[in-house]
């Protein structure tokens, strides 16, 4: 089995070109990067940097509000607290109870 290395000179088409002219050519290609003077713009780096801060201070201020201030679940009253139960399966699967304190069971399924 042949080098890989091996291979990729066999097939090198600047292989047979001299080495002044391969210098020329490096010089000319590095000429022309340096008179590249395009830049990106700052802009939507910063632009996207101050909405994630602003995003951040927001669901900070929104979190740090009272239990009582935070809006509840629908149909469930301030005095009910459900509690949950959470099981992983071992396989990923995730199983969440909801206890209803004020739950009677009065009737049977049909």
């Amino acid at each position: 089995m042949n080098d890989w290395r091996a291979i990729l000179r066999q097939g090198d088409p600047a292989a047979a070109l001299d080495p002044q002219a391969a210098a020329r050519m490096r010089q000319a290609v590095v000429r022309a990067a340096a008179a590249d003077e395009r830049r990106a713009p700052a802009w939507p780096m910063r632009l996207a940097f101050a909405s994630f801060a602003g995003l951040v201070l927001t669901l900070s201020v929104l979190g740090t509000r009272p239990a009582h201030e935070r809006p509840g679940p629908a149909g469930v009253e301030a005095g009910a607290e459900r509690r949950q139960i959470h099981f992983t399966t071992p396989g990923g699967t995730r199983i969440i109870w909801e206890i209803n304190p004020e739950f009677r069971l009065e009737e049977t399924a049909p």
